[in-house]
């Protein structure tokens, strides 16, 4: 409960694509394995990864675009 309250604060303060929801979103997520809820846990990875591809990426910056890559193959 404390993390979709959170998720919704975050909306309200950062807008509905902001980089600080996917931490929240794994967070419930996770949350949501741990209860056996695994339909649930996909969403919210599944709108990790969807978020990480849609947001504007540096193209100068390697290191940014190895680490998303490497999150969204933790997520799937």
């Amino acid at each position: 409960m404390t993390w979709k309250r959170l998720e919704e604060l975050q909306k309200d303060l950062y807008g509905e694509k902001s980089y600080v929801l996917l931490f929240t979103w794994k967070n419930i997520g996770t949350c949501y394995l741990g209860i056996g809820q695994s339909d649930q846990a996909l969403k919210y990875f599944n709108d990790c990864i969807t978020l990480l591809e849609e947001l504007p990426l540096d193209d100068d910056k390697e290191a940014i675009k190895i680490k998303d890559k490497t999150e969204i193959l933790s997520l799937k």
